[in-house]
Formats: structure tokens, C-alpha cells, sequence
């Protein structure tokens, strides 16, 4: 109190005017502070995935950059001439039943050996033949 006897006119009137001071109602709510502290969680989170992204963008381009060109050569190789077969030709083919065991082998060896002379004639469901023999090569020449 004594020290309050020393002050001046002026200093009273300003001591007086600080003790009706009061604070200011605080701006802080519970819900605001929970929603802008969520607001700058998600804010990290959005750069990550930014970031993210923008690294992928980044190491796209420079892979399509550096990747490998094609280099154009021509190479040529030594092949045997194509024999190709006259449009005019025709084939009946039969379907028959698979023969079993060694009997495809020897039936094999006869159509290399022989052409498809070597295929015996297939029967159709309404019991007519069917010709499955092409006129071999050396039958071709002579004509």
C-alpha cells in the first residue's frame, strides 16, 4: 500500500483503469480446435501423396527419356526357296480314328516314304469312300 501513497494523479488513474480490466473471452472452442488440428493432419498427409506422386511422374519421364532406341538393321539370311503348291489342287480329307500303338508309327514311315498314296481310303458315315490320295510328285512332273 505504500507504494500506491507515492504514486502520482496520473499513475492512480491508470492503477485504477488496470484493475476493471478484465480478460478477453477466449476464441478457443473444443470442436475448432479439433477441426483445424484435423485440417493440418490432413494437410501432411496431402503433401506426402504429392510428394509421392510428383517422384513417380519423375522417375516415369526419365525412364521413357533413357530408355534404349531401336536400332534398324538389315540382315539378310541364306534360306532354301519356297515351294508353293498350285491353287488348283484339291484335297478331301477324312476323319478317322486314331490308330493305336506301333501301327501309327508304321503309318507314319509309309506317308514320308510315300506320300498320301501310303493313307488308306476313310469311310464316310453313309459308307461311300473317300479319296484322300493327291497326285504324288512324280505324277505331277509327267503331265
Amino acid at each position: 500500500m505504500q507504494e500506491q501513497d507515492d504514486l502520482s494523479g496520473a499513475e492512480r488513474k491508470l492503477v485504477g483503469a488496470m484493475k476493471r480490466l478484465q480478460p478477453a473471452a477466449g476464441g478457443l472452442d473444443a470442436s475448432k480446435v479439433m477441426f483445424e488440428a484435423g485440417r493440418r493432419a490432413a494437410h501432411r498427409h496431402l503433401a506426402v501423396w504429392r510428394g509421392t506422386a510428383i517422384a513417380c511422374v519423375g522417375v516415369l519421364g526419365m525412364s521413357i527419356w533413357l530408355r534404349p532406341r531401336a536400332i534398324e538393321r538389315t540382315v539378310y539370311v541364306n534360306a532354301p526357296a519356297v515351294v508353293e503348291s498350285s491353287p488348283t489342287e484339291t484335297v478331301a480329307v477324312a476323319l478317322t480314328p486314331p490308330v493305336a500303338g506301333f501301327e501309327y508309327l508304321k503309318l507314319r514311315t509309309a506317308v514320308l516314304e510315300r506320300g498320301l498314296a501310303a493313307l488308306p481310303n476313310a469311310q464316310m458315315s453313309n459308307g461311300c469312300a473317300v479319296e484322300t490320295a493327291m497326285p504324288s510328285k512324280r505324277n505331277v512332273d509327267e503331265n
